[in-house]
């Protein structure tokens, strides 16, 4: 098994985890729009809530193309919206994590997909209701951050199924793309 990330604090949370969980794994420091493994390297793939942070998906998917061998998979786990919410959910976002690129709802996932030359095989989209401090965190609600986001989460004219009754909605994407 192998792991990469494009930073040495997050590789060192995965080692813990990974020695915590009796598992062996190789950590390796890259940058996932160019990873750093010949062609055909692979027989799987897996991303798990930081899609959402690459600023070049198509390039990150592409390159997941390259690595995996014929018939290979690609497992995808991010946050998404609907379509008509995915704009503001990428807002209000942006205002509690810097580090937030995009998020993408569902359609977008799958043309993304299919434009980079995987085969579909599945998507599903669950719901998590949550109160909005529990969304923020780790974020403090009485920092700036914090408290923007939470403010913006309360504005009237945010899209219609981010919030309800008074509840965060976290949208949660899992996707399996098979290389042909």
């Amino acid at each position: 098994m192998t792991g990469l990330d494009l930073t040495l604090a997050m590789l060192e949370e995965g080692r813990a985890v990974a020695k915590q969980q009796g598992l062996a794994v190789e950590w390796v420091v890259g940058d996932v729009h160019h990873l750093p493994w010949p062609e055909g390297t692979f027989d799987a793939v897996t991303c798990r809530r930081a899609a959402h942070h690459f600023r070049d998906l198509p390039k990150f998917l592409q390159e997941c193309l390259r690595v995996l061998r014929p018939g290979g998979h690609l497992g995808i786990s991010d946050m998404t919206a609907p379509s008509h919410a995915v704009a503001d959910l990428n807002a209000i976002e942006r205002l509690r994590d810097t580090s937030h690129w995009a998020a993408r709802s569902a359609n977008e996932w799958a043309q993304l997909l299919a434009d980079v030359g995987f085969d579909l095989i599945y998507l599903r989209v669950s719901e998590e209701v949550m109160s909005p401090q529990q969304w923020l965190s780790p974020v403090l609600p009485e920092s700036q951050p914090g408290h923007a986001a939470l403010q913006r989460l309360e504005s009237p004219d945010l899209a219609p199924g981010i919030v309800v009754k008074g509840q965060f909605i976290k949208y949660r994407l899992v996707a399996v793309a098979k290389k042909p």
